[in-house]
């Protein structure tokens, strides 16, 4: 056993015996390299010296053939077995810290690996899974990339590295390593969800809902896909869709925890609340460590009006995760005066190791601002709104001529002089359309009208912008016929409860483009539009954060002027083709006479007045908007011309625009 570390003694007992064999043919085999021709001098006496053959002599591809020299045999089956050993014990390291979510063993354990075997591409793929659970994305990005580069078939790694190029919002390249590993394995179905998932971060919606339907057709029928899918009908507006295709993944598995997480906000949108509240506690008891499903219930608890409740879970998520993000903005925004030590202690903190850009340090400088708000410090909340903005905005790209198009395209779809053929008259509920950019007072506006007891209120329904979406996009024709089907797809998506109200309110704001559409289907609608200062309207969404992409404008003050003036041009079309069907109320008035406003509301819908109507915070009940806290108290005027106090701050947005589209400003 002593001879097995002596690699100088073991050569030496084999050339001995080499000189043993005299007469025969000797075969010097190492493992793994064939064999060598045997020298012309094998056969000389015992008493000529001649040097052992160098190694470097030719070798043919056949199997070795060992000397029965007795170490010999053995340190050559060894040293080999021992690397392979090695090789194994480190990476089965790296799999099992990984698996524990033990991340930066992980990573120790895969650099040794990548110094030891710099051949070896799963290494570099260990340490980038390790790297991007530790938030280092770029590091993670460098590492698969070399681990493709070692070996481009290595379908993992080219996996691993287009999902992390789509977490870092960058869908482009990510598609192109997905379309390489669709064109060797078209069956590949990881693939294939990672490119419908890019396709959605691209904003190529229909695009992803194909991919994710023919993987689905195809029999992969799993809860990753039928999530995903519901994802992508979501953001079309298809809330049934997406509701239908949680309850597929809950009837795989009823204790899918991120299912019962996501579907909680369909539910409550469907008008299901106290079933949307027991799908996210029962995600909260399955998995209690769980932080998404506890953050979904915050935010359910104060859509709910349920504030002390939303308060302390936040406070809940910290104790378990300090500086957590999303935690500390929503109690920023709930209890700062409270917890501002906690909250400016526990963001700063954050900070420090927080990635840049990340929607995590857009979240931490949204609550220092929230502080920085309530502490009546200009200075450093428009520090911390720039910060906030500029992150998120690298996450979110507006397409002004894309948006300019799309404006001039439906202006020319509906001219001057656009017939509208004689609507119903009671026979459904009166469809009430509020639409008006963010913040501009569409949530205030739906609680007052559903203060009448015969109005039914549907909140932001995405349906109508889902129909019309490929009729604009494929510039199809809009006749009777498409008119009465685009009016049966709108009320086939509406709840069997909302059909038995008098008139009922859809109140996405976004639905101002798709007007002309709405009134020739549905000729009996209303339509309020509500118009608010531009400026206190820029002040409100800049120190907002949205989910979703839809709102891509709101984070850089150009995109947001130049989306104003579109706005603008569209509305004023809208009124001059469709003013018969169109109420423009003015925040400001809504808020300083809601009285006034709400008679002349009805009036105008067709409803009879009630109290109910002047007093919206009283009959609030679940609103899943940034309004959901303040709606819930009274009426009141704060908030008007709140621009003056941030005017420097606000000046690339006045700026940027149209005055002749925003007449009055001083």
């Amino acid at each position: 056993m002593n001879l097995i570390g002596r690699a100088d003694i073991v050569v030496g007992h084999l050339r001995q015996g080499v000189r043993r064999l005299r007469g025969k043919q000797l075969r010097h085999g190492v493992a793994g390299q064939g064999y060598r021709k045997p020298s012309t001098h094998a056969c000389r006496p015992r008493s000529f010296k001649k040097p052992a053959p160098s190694i470097a002599t030719k070798w043919r591809p056949r199997k070795p053939v060992l000397p029965s020299v007795g170490c010999g045999r053995i340190f050559l089956k060894i040293r080999s077995k021992r690397t392979f050993r090695m090789h194994e014990l480190l990476a089965k390291k790296a799999i099992d810290a990984i698996n524990a979510g033990q991340f930066r063993t992980a990573q120790k354990h895969a650099l040794r690996g990548i110094k030891q075997y710099p051949n070896r591409p799963e290494f570099s793929n260990f340490a980038g899974v390790a790297a991007g659970a530790l938030g280092k994305s770029k590091e993670a990005v460098a590492h698969f990339q070399t681990a493709v580069k070692t070996a481009p078939a290595y379908a993992d790694a080219r996996r691993n590295l287009a999902q992390t190029l789509i977490l870092m919002n960058r869908p482009e390249p990510a598609l192109a390593q997905l379309d390489t590993l669709l064109e060797a394995n078209s069956k590949d179905a990881a693939a294939s969800y990672l490119r419908a998932q890019a396709l959605l971060a691209m904003g190529n919606t229909r695009s992803a809902l194909e991919q994710i339907d023919d993987l689905i057709r195809s029999g992969i029928r799993r809860p990753r896909e039928l999530s995903m899918r519901a994802r992508i009908r979501s953001a079309l507006g298809d809330e049934s869709g997406a509701l239908s295709d949680l309850e597929a993944v809950l009837s795989i598995d009823p204790d899918h925890v991120d299912t019962l997480v996501a579907i909680s906000q369909p539910l409550a949108r469907a008008g299901h609340v106290g079933e949307a509240e027991s799908a996210v506690r029962r995600a909260v008891a399955l998995s209690p460590g769980n932080l998404d499903a506890q953050l979904r219930l915050a935010a359910h608890q104060e859509e709910t009006g349920q504030t002390e409740a939303a308060a302390a879970t936040c406070l809940s998520v910290l104790d378990q995760s300090p500086g957590q993000p999303f935690a500390l903005e929503q109690l920023a925004r709930l209890k700062g005066a409270e917890q501002k030590d906690r909250i400016l202690a526990e963001a700063r903190k954050a900070l420090k190791t927080a990635a840049e850009p990340s929607i995590q340090r857009a979240s931490l400088h949204f609550a220092l601002a929230s502080l920085a708000k309530a502490s009546a410090d200009p200075s450093d909340f428009a520090r911390n709104l720039e910060k906030a903005n500029a992150n998120m905005a690298a996450f979110h790209h507006y397409n002004s001529d894309y948006e300019e198009n799309l404006t001039n395209r439906l202006i020319a779809r509906f001219p001057l002089g656009t017939q509208v053929s004689a609507g119903p008259s009671g026979s459904e509920p009166r469809p009430i359309f509020v639409v008006g950019l963010p913040r501009s007072g569409t949530t205030l506006t739906e609680l007052v009208l559903a203060g009448n007891p015969e109005v039914w209120p549907l909140g932001e329904l995405g349906t109508a912008g889902r129909i019309a979406a490929p009729i604009i996009d494929r510039n199809l024709p809009f006749e009777e016929e498409e008119r009465a089907a685009f009016a049966s797809a709108y009320v086939a998506d509406l709840t069997l409860e909302s059909r038995q109200a008098r008139a009922r309110v859809d109140k996405m704001p976004e639905n101002y483009r798709v007007l002309g559409f709405l009134v020739t289907a549905l000729p009996d609608c209303r339509i309020v539009s509500l118009r608010r200062d531009p400026r206190d309207l820029a002040l409100s969404l800049w120190q907002a954060h949205f989910s979703g992409s839809a709102l891509s404008y709101a984070y850089d003050f150009q995109a947001m002027s130049h989306r104003f003036n579109q706005y603008a041009r569209l509305m004023n079309h809208w009124k001059t083709v469709f003013g018969d069907w169109i109420m423009e109320v003015r925040y400001e008035d809504l808020v300083r006479e809601t009285e006034q406003t709400s008679r002349r509301l009805a009036a105008f819908c067709g409803l009879d007045w009630s109290e109910a109507m002047a007093r919206p915070h009283a009959s609030a009940g679940t609103v899943l908007t940034l309004s959901a806290s303040q709606v819930r108290q009274p009426v009141h005027a704060r908030s008007v011309g709140g621009w003056k106090r941030h005017r420097e701050m606000l000046a690339p947005f006045i700026d940027g625009l149209d005055k002749s589209l925003w007449p009055g400003l001083d």
